[in-house]
């Protein structure tokens, strides 16, 4: 059981340390493509892009959420989870993932499919 607890910390906290990295290294690209771009009209309709796809995210996330918890609440399927972790894995998930992975390849699909001005 230790041995468990342990190795699940251990990945826990390399996971934390990667999204980090990931949400450092996409605020630098944000700042180095706004300078490129210098704020024209093409970056400025990247980010609005980016930011549709953040809030369809939140949105599903949202869903997701409401409906996980309502099964762990009206099934009796023996998994037990404190209200505690259950509110700390939900704010890792929903917020950093969205301002690190979703922001990140957004930004670089639009700026691949959005035609230079």
């Amino acid at each position: 059981m230790f041995y468990s607890n342990r190795l699940i910390y251990i990945f826990y906290s390399i996971f934390i340390i990667f999204v980090f990295i990931l949400f450092f290294f996409t605020i630098i690209y944000k700042m180095k493509k706004q300078i490129e771009y210098k704020n024209n009209e093409r970056w400025r309709l990247i980010i609005n892009k980016t930011d549709e796809v953040g809030k369809i995210y939140e949105e599903l996330a949202i869903a997701t959420i409401i409906i996980v918890a309502a099964i762990l609440h009206f099934n009796n399927i023996g998994i037990v989870i404190t209200f505690e972790k259950f509110a700390q894995y939900i704010i890792y998930i929903f917020f950093i993932f969205k301002v690190s992975f979703i922001e990140f390849f957004s930004i670089l699909y639009y700026e691949k499919h959005i035609e230079k001005f």
